[in-house]
């Protein structure tokens, strides 16, 4: 069932069909009019007027075939005539003939018709044009790691949201098929992780894919969300591609399926506004981490113009375009990109390449050129120093401020207790016997927490020397004691908040409503609010980063604050579950530089 007010409108480029099983009503109360190729059918309260330079009227076969009888149009008053005295239409044969009209007859007709298709015509004129809008459309892409329909699944699962011990067994049982233990513990997936920034924004952005826009909006804006590198909602994650950036789940994958997201977005809205055409589009691009990256070769993909991904996906000409649009520079423009620490850390082991920490990221465009955008932001972290997180720097668009990787771009519990070690494993052989702080390993591992002292006492950690040791197989016959291997590390531990990331939740917002990014307000939600003691550190953070400020210029105060409280210690010598014994560097993932300094591959 279908209702208009004023007037419903359809146009198409070729053909319109309508089908019906049985039969095709079409009822007006004052005029029904039907008109093509220069001939038209009206039917008003004065009757009903054919014209034409001829009429056919067939018996019998099937539209446009059959038996044609041929009517000269001056005939027609005649045969409306004969039927008023009896003689229908129904009852005409092929062969049956019509006198010729008189002259004052033909002349009437004439007139009259000429007066119906000037009528015809001003109706014509007077119908509507299309509704001409430029779309804006926001694509988000979320790390390596991070799902946001992943982690809204199991949100009631952690400990400070829900006492599990109380719950039902059904959430129990969902909780622990995600990884969670029965303290609410987090597993190391994408189960485990909070949303992102990539995903707060996300929620942000005005979706009208599903609103009837007003006739006199001149633009609408549409969202689509890509899930974060090997992840896969509702599915377990892709170690492949966590771990190599490549794969059914990687950055490059993630570029391809976005196209197929962006034309079922843009269907809906057409669905719900057929009488728009879309003459321009403008995307905003969001990113964080592996998710950048693949922003990045998203913004590259667009400029490819009409031979893009997205262009397959919605060829010029297709209904919701324009007949003007087909993907050129004056078609489709870059609004706002907003980047959260690229690191594209690409694996290519066919090519022989194990190293995240290089600069070669087969598959991947990272340059953005000049003006290829109206604003490129990247918020760089800069107390990231992990070996396999080099930065993949945009250039002048950089702008540093504090925290690690995931201080910035999100994931980070709200609350969590961090425990991490600072110093790579040591190991001694000693006999089963000695205690492990008198071993070789324990020693060594002591004076270098005293050279740590001054170094992390900003950050209000408690460290620790924590031992552990395996002991070995015991041979009577050839060995004269027992033995052991004993490891020993430095260990912190604290409680730290994830609350730093809503600063540049709010800064990342700020700078894309600057730019006319249609953004909604941040919600008054317990999860979006930001801490006090932060607000005067993101009232400096937005003014350094919009330019108002020179500098940063936090006090001694505030930087002791974020260290204490906030900054995560994410380069750390906790190696791959089960591997903290091992000798193999490749094991520790999050291990820091040699230097301490992050290596940042620059951009050319």
């Amino acid at each position: 069932h279908l209702k208009t007010g004023a007037g419903y409108f359809v146009e198409a480029g070729d053909e319109i069909h309508y089908y019906a099983g049985d039969k095709v009503v079409i009822d007006a109360a004052m005029e029904l009019t039907a008109r093509g190729g220069g001939s038209f059918l009206k039917l008003d309260p004065s009757g009903v007027t054919l014209s034409g330079p001829a009429i056919k009227i067939n018996i019998g076969g099937t539209p446009g075939n059959g038996s044609g009888l041929n009517i000269l149009h001056a005939a027609l008053p005649f045969v409306a005539a004969a039927d008023q005295a009896g003689s229908t239409l129904a009852r005409l044969s092929p062969s049956a003939k019509f006198p010729a009209p008189e002259p004052d007859m033909l002349a009437a007709q004439a007139a009259e018709t000429d007066e119906i298709e000037d009528e015809e015509e001003e109706e014509e004129t007077n119908l509507p044009i299309e509704q001409l809008i430029t779309l804006r459309i926001g694509v988000f892409f979320d790390g390596t790691g991070n799902n946001k329909e992943n982690s809204q699944s199991v949100a009631g699962c952690r400990a400070e949201d829900v006492g599990l011990e109380e719950i039902a067994e059904a959430i129990r049982q969902h909780c622990a098929n995600h990884g969670f233990d029965r303290q609410g513990r987090s597993p190391d997936n994408s189960y485990g992780n909070d949303v992102t920034n990539v995903a707060r924004l996300y929620g942000l952005y005005r979706d009208e894919s599903d609103v009837k826009i007003e006739m006199s909006a001149q633009t609408a804006s549409l969202r689509v969300y890509l899930e974060g590198i090997g992840t896969r909602s509702g599915t377990e994650d892709s170690l492949y591609s966590q771990g190599t950036g490549q794969g059914s789940a990687g950055a490059r994958s993630r570029v391809e399926e976005s196209p197929e997201k962006i034309a079922k977005a843009v269907n809906f809205f057409y669905q719900q506004n057929p009488h728009t055409q879309i003459e321009r589009i403008e995307f905003d691009i969001f990113g964080f981490s592996r998710g950048a990256a693949a922003a990045r070769d998203f913004a590259n993909e667009v400029q490819k113009g009409a031979d893009n991904l997205i262009a397959v996906a919605l060829p010029p000409g297709s209904p919701m375009l324009s007949p003007n649009f087909g993907w050129n520079p004056d078609d489709v423009t870059l609004g706002f990109v907003g980047l959260f620490d690229t690191v594209a850390g690409i694996v290519a082991p066919g090519a022989l390449d194990f190293s995240p920490h290089n600069h070669r990221n087969p598959g991947l465009n990272l340059q953005l050129a000049p003006g290829v955008a109206k604003k490129v932001v990247q918020l760089v972290a800069r107390d990231e120093r992990r070996h396999n997180f080099s930065l993949n720097s945009a250039g002048a668009s950089d702008i540093v401020v504090p925290g690690v990787h995931s201080d910035l771009g999100g994931g980070y519990m709200p609350r969590a207790k961090e425990k991490v070690f600072l110093s790579r494993p040591r190991s001694s052989l000693a006999r089963l016997t000695t205690p492990n702080e008198h071993t070789n390993a324990c020693i060594s591992t002591a004076a270098e927490l005293d050279g740590k002292l001054g170094q992390l006492q900003r950050y209000g950690m408690g460290l620790s020397v924590e031992s552990w040791s395996i002991e070995l197989p015991f041979n009577r016959q050839r060995d004269l004691y027992r033995e052991k291997h004993v490891f020993c590390a430095i260990q912190s531990e604290r409680e730290v908040s994830g609350a730093l990331s809503l600063v540049y939740f709010r800064v990342m917002r700020e700078l894309a409503v600057r730019e006319g990014v249609p953004m909604n307000d941040i919600p008054a939600t317990p999860q979006l609010t930001l801490p006090a003691e932060l607000e005067p550190i993101y009232v400096k953070v937005l003014a350094y980063a919009t330019g108002e400020s020179a500098h940063l210029a936090l006090t001694d105060g505030e930087e002791a604050l974020l260290y204490r409280r906030y900054i995560h210690q994410s380069a750390n010598w906790n190696a791959a579950n089960g591997w903290n014994n091992s000798v193999f560097s490749i094991f520790f993932i999050n291990r820091p530089t040699q230097d301490g300094k992050r290596m940042v591959h620059q951009h050319d």
